[in-house]
């Protein structure tokens, strides 16, 4: 073969491997817990204002716009799950709850106040229901966050915000913690596709009823 068509032909296969790289946008990745943070942040974000009617398929098609490579659990598969919330769950919700009875100065006290009942609790808890928690508290924090900023307080605490925070935490705690039992673990987290979507799910149809 000429030396100037072996080249050509070189030049051509070496061309069609580049573009053949650039077609796998949905090539599994490997993400950091901060990248999947972030994409969770920017779905609560983009369906705060739509909470009324927030459905999973939205907030599926939000984080896997985010993170291609990673496949969130269906709508139907989460829904139809029937895994019940642990007892020792249940209780550090209760108490978490009862805890947004008095007021917090802001994102960061609410955040701290959390995790302290969380690790105070820690021995009731599978290694697995903690991350579960961890995602809850993040997702309710981000949520209730976008409501601080709208939020004038004019009733006090527990009219204002209280009623709120206790809403989005109990929303974001049923739902991510029953959802954690489908759909495959999420890179960074730790834990079940169904806890994302369960606690932005549960958290936003909270705050559309408390808040």
């Amino acid at each position: 073969m000429p030396l100037v068509a072996l080249a050509s032909l070189v030049v051509f296969v070496s061309c069609n491997d580049d573009v053949t790289e650039l077609k796998r946008p949905n090539e599994k990745k490997e993400y950091s817990k901060l990248e999947v943070k972030s994409a969770i942040k920017n779905t609560v974000k983009e369906l705060y204002d739509s909470r009324y009617e927030v459905n999973d398929v939205d907030i599926i098609t939000s984080l896997e716009k985010q993170l291609p490579g990673i496949s969130f659990t269906t709508p139907q598969t989460r829904v139809n799950s029937n895994k019940e919330v642990a007892e020792g769950a249940k209780f550090i919700l209760d108490k978490m709850q009862n805890a947004c009875k008095g007021n917090f100065d802001s994102k960061e006290e609410y955040e701290y106040q959390m995790f302290r009942i969380l690790e105070s609790n820690k021995s009731l808890l599978t290694e697995e229901e903690y991350k579960q928690f961890e995602v809850v508290l993040f997702v309710s924090s981000e949520i209730l966050d976008i409501y601080l900023q709208k939020k004038i307080v004019t009733k006090g605490w527990w009219a204002s915000w209280g009623k709120c925070v206790a809403g989005i935490l109990g929303g974001a705690g049923t739902e991510g913690l029953a959802g954690a039992a489908v759909g495959s673990v999420v890179p960074g987290l730790g834990t079940a596709a169904g806890a994302v979507v369960g606690a932005v799910s549960g958290g936003l149809t909270g705050a559309a009823l408390a808040c």
